[in-house]
């Protein structure tokens, strides 16, 4: 099977045999949803069917195989050093811009503080992506997120969310650092020029939209089954009100 030959897979079989050591279900579904999306990724052959119909039931899968592993898989204290071993976490996730402007100036500025806040959360820019036009679009973002591991990253993601939060509403605490806070205050405060935008930064996303000139922001950090949700419709990046009302219905 393709997880017990792949490194990340080994760690992970390591995390579900490990007892006593503290990997919660969340940590254990996001590493198995990471490796059954590289799985899908190499083998091109796969029916539309089924990747449909599995990619709704990646946390059943995964309950499923840990209920196959054996406790004599591997020797006890071999799966416990591969469990404590701390290893580079890198995701690979994917960016996108919408804002509804005619200024491109405007919009190359937003972008230059989209990409200073994901720096100051640990993310890295493989692929800029480019600027259409159609209001202004920016996508083919590539990203990057480096952390210890799967809890640090999304305890920086959370993080993140909270300081865009505040940045919104003005306010700092002391649990968001310097560098989040200025860099979220920044990238809020220039989301102020467009009646309507919407931003994805990996499972980070703002949506702000304007009705009889009142303003409505939504910022959210997505499961991995909603960011695999919202994959499946990258239309609605495109249309901040459908997405808005399509985020509160997941």
């Amino acid at each position: 099977m393709y997880v017990h030959t792949d490194d990340s897979g080994k760690r992970l079989i390591a995390k579900m045999q490990a007892d006593g050591l503290a990997f919660d279900s969340d940590e254990i579904y996001y590493d198995f949803a990471k490796i059954y999306r590289k799985f899908i990724r190499r083998n091109k052959n796969l029916g539309e069917f089924f990747l449909k119909e599995s990619l709704d039931i990646v946390n059943q899968i995964c309950d499923d195989f840990e209920r196959t592993l054996k406790t004599e898989y591997l020797d006890k204290e071999v799966l416990k050093m591969a469990a404590d071993k701390e290893v580079q976490y890198t995701n690979h996730q994917t960016g996108h811009l919408f804002f509804d402007t005619d200024d491109i100036l405007t919009a190359e500025t937003t972008y230059l503080e989209y990409r200073n806040f994901a720096t100051s959360l640990g993310f890295e820019f493989s692929n800029d992506g480019v600027f259409l036009k159609g209001s202004w679009i920016r996508k083919g973002i590539q990203l990057i997120h480096h952390a210890v591991n799967s809890k640090e990253a999304q305890e920086i993601l959370n993080k993140g969310k909270k300081a865009l939060e505040l940045a919104y509403l003005d306010k700092i605490q002391s649990e968001v650092n310097k560098n989040n806070s200025e860099a979220a205050k920044a990238l809020m405060d220039s989301v102020r020029d467009y009646p309507n935008a919407a931003i994805k930064m990996g499972s980070l996303i703002i949506v702000k939209t304007t009705n009889d000139e009142i303003p409505n922001v939504l910022i959210l950090n997505l499961t991995m089954e909603q960011v695999i949700e919202l994959d499946k419709h990258p239309i609605l990046m495109n249309n901040p009100l459908k997405l808005s009302n399509y985020l509160n219905s997941i």
